[in-house]
């Protein structure tokens, strides 16, 4: 039954598309009445890879989020259409939720990261521009349809994080530090934020700004969500150099950047990129939880699959230690040889 509920959707949504973004064919149905620019027929893409994604929660949220942003542009029938759906779906039992407006993938085993252990999560899959490089979005990210992960850390070490993804995914990486509680998904449409490209957040958002920048308060502590500080990201992209005309004012470039405002949660950070995978490392990094999101940052790419790889690496006192304490334990038996081949001499 929802499947059909969802087609007759994208049916009303998919009836007005623009011209320009189909494959040139006349709208074949009845109701032609709406004149939609480019930004307009993207709210129907949006709806139509949310439905594909398999993003219930959010599809039904963007209904509601979306329908007064498209009452400017819509006849009566499909004013009157879009709410009925919006009821029908959630006597349907399809979850609505003001918070959580992101959902977290899961780690392979564990998302509990020990001193010299690792955590990882493979063969996931990637849109090619859900990072940045979508023009339609103002080359923001796109934040429905990235994937986002979180893990705690237990104790201040080195942590290495890796993306590596087949041919046809390049990877964009932000991490986030959130302290003492893990990523709890932020808050949709929090403050009526909308970017240049007239979308709210978090299907738009600002993935490379500090904590209080335009479209990260649906995620910020204190505001939407319970993110303290933005601490680096990287771009695989080497074409990738947008300084103006974003949908949030943010700065995106290629390679890997340190946008950490303060040292609360880590000594230094840095990495390497490479054609198809980012490297992000990060000195003393302090015990607590911390969020990442994972999209495409090539739009002539078709996306794919990639491997996400979180190591903590001892630190080097560490391992001192440990050679002490080896060591000692061979000076002990040693010395207890000796004392042995003694006492049975004197014997």
């Amino acid at each position: 039954m929802l499947f059909w509920i969802r087609t007759l959707i994208l049916f009303k949504l998919n009836c007005n598309r623009n011209r320009s973004l189909s494959t040139g064919s006349e709208p074949d149905c009845e109701d032609t009445n709406i004149t939609t620019s480019p930004r307009e027929s993207l709210a129907e893409r949006l709806a139509w890879h949310i439905i594909l994604s398999g993003y219930d929660e959010q599809f039904t949220q963007l209904l509601f989020h979306e329908t007064n942003n498209m009452n400017n542009r819509i006849s009566l029938n499909h004013r009157a259409f879009l709410p009925g759906m919006i009821l029908f779906m959630l006597i349907w039992n399809i979850p609505l939720h003001a918070q959580a407006s992101v959902g977290l993938d899961t780690f392979d085993t564990s998302n509990q990261l020990n001193n010299a252990g690792q955590i990882s999560a493979s063969a996931r899959f990637g849109l090619s521009d859900s990072y940045t490089d979508n023009f339609f979005l103002d080359y923001s990210a796109w934040g429905v349809n990235g994937t986002w992960f979180a893990f705690q850390n237990q104790n201040i070490t080195d942590v290495t994080i890796t993306v590596t993804g087949d041919a046809g995914f390049v990877p964009g990486v932000t991490i986030w530090a959130t302290g003492a509680t893990e990523f709890d998904g932020g808050t949709l449409g929090f403050a009526g934020e909308f970017s240049t490209a007239g979308f709210s957040t978090p299907l738009s958002f600002n993935a490379t700004g500090a904590m209080g920048a335009p479209g990260t308060l649906w995620m910020a502590s204190g505001h939407g969500g319970n993110v303290i500080e933005t601490l680096a990201y990287a771009v695989a992209n080497p074409n990738v150099s947008h300084t103006f005309g974003t949908g949030w004012g943010e700065t995106i470039l290629s390679g890997v950047h340190d946008v950490s405002l303060t040292d609360t949660f880590e000594a230094g950070i840095s990495g390497g990129t490479a054609a198809n995978a980012v490297t992000l490392q990060f000195n003393d990094l302090a015990a607590g939880w911390y969020a990442l999101y994972i999209g495409g940052a090539d739009t002539t790419t078709t996306g794919g699959n990639y491997d996400l790889v979180v190591s903590a690496v001892p630190e080097a006192e560490t391992w001192l230690m440990l050679l002490a304490g080896l060591c000692l334990i061979g000076w002990r038996l040693r010395n207890q040889s000796a004392t042995d081949a003694f006492s049975r001499t004197i014997a």
